[in-house]
C-alpha cells in the first residue's frame, strides 16, 4: 500500500511506539535509504521501507522478533480494513 499505518491497536503504541511510518521509495543499499529509514523510524521500534519490507528495533533479538510478529498482525488488520473500505453510518 505504501502508506503509514495509523494507530489501530494497543500493542502498536505499547511495543512499537505508535504510528508506523512508511518511507518513500528509495534505491536499496544507499545512504538515501538509510536516512529515509532513520527518519521513518524516529523514536519508534518499527517502520516500513517502501518496496523493501520492515525495519524493527528491540533491546534484544527476542524483543525484535516479538515486535516483528506484532507488526505483521497489525499490517494484516490494516490491509484488510483498508481494502474493505469505510462503512458510512447514517445517524
Amino acid at each position: 500500500l505504501r502508506k503509514n499505518i495509523p494507530i489501530i491497536m494497543e500493542q502498536q503504541v505499547i511495543f512499537l511506539g505508535g504510528l508506523i511510518q512508511c518511507t518513500e521509495i528509495t534505491e536499496a543499499h544507499t545512504e538515501e535509504m538509510g536516512v529515509s529509514a532513520l527518519n521513518a523510524l524516529g523514536r519508534n521500534n518499527a517502520a516500513i521501507l517502501a518496496n523493501h519490507g520492515a525495519i524493527i528495533c528491540g533491546k534484544s533479538l527476542d524483543h525484535a522478533v516479538r515486535f516483528s510478529i506484532i507488526l505483521e498482525k497489525l499490517a494484516k488488520v490494516y490491509w484488510g480494513a483498508f481494502n474493505f473500505g469505510p462503512i458510512l453510518i447514517n445517524g
